[in-house]
């Protein structure tokens, strides 16, 4: 990795934990998502269950440690009428909120009918409000959950759910309150961001827009590309396809291998990209947060200006390019000698991005951190 910084240092990747966990958590079918959202936390019901009783209750706190026994045990002594279904069910959802959900852990949550996913990151331990707290109104407007035992979070997208992938597609019709989405981190991850580091490996995500579906020849074009651009470093990608038109592709090498994907990635995105000149993220990785609210985001707003800049250097330098070729042809009655040809295979990779209507797969929207600082100082002077 050291070697890496070394090679490219103007921009910023997103460096993922390995070693974080992905949770879905319901706002009673979206009741309270403006609630989570609004005031930058989640939280579950069973009030009686109190963290007190939790920290407590000797045959919860074993030698062990806490086990799901153990919870639901404490469930029967509190909720005496419920069977037994119901108390494995309440008990499961506070185990993996107290137990199992940690600082760092992704967590998403669903809207009304999903329509949208609030992803955030997990950023305290559980704690409980009082009573007390709980059903105050901001503005008179938002009336906040029931919830008690809660756990603080801080967001940074909201996601359509037509970028839900289909193996998580699931999700939209389960109805239980909070679960575990490990298994499908690949899946979430690049909701996040169009290039990362986990791991080992770097991820570039790139859109395939069109409706139309991918032909043979389109794919032959795609690799070619890639492999033209790569040289024999290629042999170090892996390309993975999920394109359900529109869907995305996603292009896989080991982490040291950085520069050979944003050069791959570049390849196809078309090209303005193709041409160097377009200052792409480079590979000094910084965490979740930093990378979304702090010096991350205040860099590619940078690269961004500088991005659309060159990009109209080029575009005029095309125009330029064009202008000579025509009197080229003019000069020449239709000589095809090399000058002539200038160009011919930057333009094939313009038409095939038009064609596939090709971009970075960055879905969402980032949720500006003041937006969240702002929510906060509201319910702040609220509540004075």
């Amino acid at each position: 990795m050291e070697k890496n910084l070394e090679l490219i240092k103007q921009g910023k990747i997103l460096e993922i934990p390995s070693n974080i966990k992905y949770w879905l958590l319901r706002a009673d079918g979206g009741k309270y998502f403006d609630d989570f959202f609004l005031n930058q936390y989640v939280g579950i019901g069973n009030n009686e269950i109190t963290l007190p009783m939790i920290n407590e209750d000797t045959q919860l706190n074993t030698a062990l440690g806490r086990t799901i026994e153990g919870y639901k045990n404490l469930f029967r002594k509190v909720y005496t009428t419920s069977n037994n279904q119901q108390i494995a069910h309440s008990a499961g959802r506070t185990m993996n909120f107290i137990e199992d959900m940690n600082v760092n852990d992704i967590v998403i949550v669903p809207s009304k009918q999903s329509e949208e996913f609030l992803i955030g990151v997990i950023s305290s331990k559980p704690y409980e409000i009082t009573s007390d707290e709980e059903n105050l109104e901001i503005d008179g407007k938002l009336t906040r959950s029931p919830y008690l035992k809660r756990r603080d979070v801080t967001w940074i997208k909201i996601v359509n759910r037509s970028f839900i992938s289909a193996e998580m597609r699931w999700i939209l019709s389960a109805h239980q309150t909070i679960f575990k989405l490990s298994p499908y981190a690949e899946h979430i991850d690049n909701l996040l961001s169009p290039i990362y580091i986990k791991g080992e490996q770097c991820f570039s995500s790139i859109r395939i827009g069109t409706e139309e579906g991918v032909s043979v020849d389109q794919w032959f074009e795609l690799y070619k590309i890639i492999k033209e651009k790569t040289g024999e470093k290629s042999d170090e990608i892996t390309v993975k396809s999920n394109v359900r038109s529109p869907g995305y592709i996603e292009i896989v090498a080991a982490a040291v291998e950085i520069p050979t994907v944003l050069k791959a990635s570049g390849a196809i995105l078309g090209a303005a990209l193709i041409t160097g000149k377009v200052k792409l993220p480079g590979i000094e990785v910084m965490g979740i947060i930093p990378y979304f609210f702090h010096e991350g985001k205040l860099q590619r707003e940078r690269m961004k200006l500088e991005n659309e800049s060159l990009k109209i250097e080029n575009d005029l330098k095309k125009v330029d390019l064009e202008v000579k070729k025509s009197k080229i042809t003019i000069g020449n009655s239709g000589s095809t000698g090399d000058t002539a040809n200038t160009g011919v295979s930057e333009n094939l990779n313009t038409s095939l991005t038009e064609e596939l209507n090709i971009s970075p797969f960055n879905p969402g929207t980032v949720i500006p951190i003041q937006m969240q600082t702002d929510n906060e100082n509201l319910q702040n002077e609220d509540e004075s």
